[in-house]
């Protein structure tokens, strides 16, 4: 088992990010540079930031090189498998524990019993109704 939370701009630019020790950047490669500003602060105060995407802000600047110059960011091949690059985040950060099955599937519960659901592996995830892609997310409440 391994608990996340969804972080987007709006959030992170609330300075959310204060309450967390790592960020896992999985999809979506352009932002505003304030949040790209709020993630670099957070990185040189300490958070650790695993990144499986190319950044840019919204002018077409590439920001990867930017963050990258923190020791706090890694920045992942992004050809490299979401398993490999999960396996190496896992190993690295001890409070991301899987549930103890092999099947690179992670679950939220939230309070009103709806789940999210992040699937990591190469193979599609099904449970009754439900279908996740590899390296995708899913809500179902």
């Amino acid at each position: 088992y391994s608990d996340f939370d969804f972080i987007d701009e709006s959030l992170i630019e609330q300075d959310l990010l204060k309450k967390y020790k790592v960020l896992i950047w999985l999809d979506g490669s352009v932002t505003n540079t304030e949040t790209l500003k709020k993630i670099q602060t957070w990185t040189k105060q300490g958070g650790k930031l695993y990144m499986l995407v190319k950044c840019e802000n919204i002018e077409g600047e590439d920001w990867t090189k930017v963050l990258a110059k923190n020791e706090n960011v890694k920045i992942f091949n992004p050809n490299l498998p979401c398993e490999s690059a999960f396996d190496s985040i896992a190993k690295t950060e001890k409070e991301i524990i899987p549930d103890g099955k092999k099947d690179q599937v992670y679950w939220t519960k939230f309070t009103d019993n709806s789940v999210m659901i992040l699937n990591y592996s190469d193979k599609i995830y099904q449970r009754e109704k439900l279908t996740v892609k590899p390296c995708d997310i899913a809500y179902k409440k």
